[in-house]
């Protein structure tokens, strides 16, 4: 049993992903887990995408703009939901003359039962009707 938990949590801990849409807003994933008590694990999603990708709009004091990230976390054999969340990640700059390529990190947590997951990611500029999806 402890031979499972540990294989699972490592190909969780070992997840990367990528993906660009054709307006290219890229979004990054990486995942990691610990264990967290005797019969929980801890698990970090860690998220990027480039500043320069988000479309930003005239605001009443500096240009703005927002990517909605949504994740869904279901099991790798039947595909039960077993956690969702979602969030919004606001982008504020001081004029539009100082956006760069620079990478807009953030981390989610949950809290899960060991075991073997899917994780599916999805990013959307809300200045773009397009998204990105990661699974």
């Amino acid at each position: 049993m402890k031979k499972s938990i540990l294989l699972s949590l490592f190909l969780l801990c070992s997840t990367y992903a990528f993906a660009q849409n054709a307006t290219g807003f890229r979004l990054s994933i990486d995942v990691a887990a610990f264990r967290y008590e005797e019969e929980k694990s801890f698990v970090e999603i860690y998220y990027g995408f480039p500043r320069s990708a988000v479309t930003l709009k005239s605001g009443k004091v500096k240009p703005s703009g927002s990517v909605l990230l949504h994740a869904v976390i279901t099991t790798a054999n039947k595909g039960d939901e077993v956690a969702t969340k979602t969030w919004r990640v606001p982008v504020i700059v001081s004029d539009t003359s100082a956006v760069t390529d620079q990478i807009l990190i953030g981390k989610v947590n949950f809290i899960l039962d060991p075991g073997k997951y899917k994780l599916t990611a999805t990013a959307q500029d809300e200045g773009s009707p397009l998204c990105v999806t990661l699974s």
